[in-house]
C-alpha cells in the first residue's frame, strides 16, 4: 500500500471511530432519555466488566483521565452556568463527581 492510500485509510479509521463515539453517546444519553432500564442495566455492568479487566496500572490511568474530564467538565459547567450557582455549590457538585469517579475506580 503506497503512502496515500495509507493516509486514506488511516483517515477512513478514524472518521470511523468519531462516528462510533458519537454513535455510543447518543445511544447513552437515549438509554437515560427514554428510562430504558433494561440497556442501563446492561451499560452498568459491561462498565463494571471493564474496570475488573483492567490491571492496576490501567485502571490508574482511567482514574487519572476521568478526573481530568471531570475538571474539564465542571470548568465548561461553571463557564456556562455564569452566576446562576454559588461558586461553593458549584464546588461542592465537582467533589461529588470526583468521588463518584473515586468509587469507581
Amino acid at each position: 500500500m503506497n503512502t496515500t492510500d495509507e493516509q486514506k485509510q488511516l483517515l477512513l479509521d478514524r472518521l470511523n471511530l468519531g462516528v462510533s463515539y458519537q454513535v455510543l453517546l447518543l445511544f447513552v444519553e437515549q438509554a437515560f432519555v427514554f428510562n430504558k432500564e433494561t440497556s442501563i442495566t446492561a451499560l452498568s455492568e459491561l462498565f463494571e466488566q471493564f474496570l475488573e479487566s483492567l490491571s492496576e496500572d490501567e485502571k490508574k490511568q482511567f482514574r487519572e483521565k476521568m478526573l481530568l474530564m471531570i475538571d474539564k467538565k465542571a470548568y465548561e459547567i461553571q463557564k456556562k452556568m455564569g452566576n446562576e450557582l454559588p461558586p461553593d455549590e458549584l464546588a461542592s457538585v465537582k467533589e461529588e463527581l470526583k468521588q463518584i469517579a473515586s468509587s469507581e475506580s
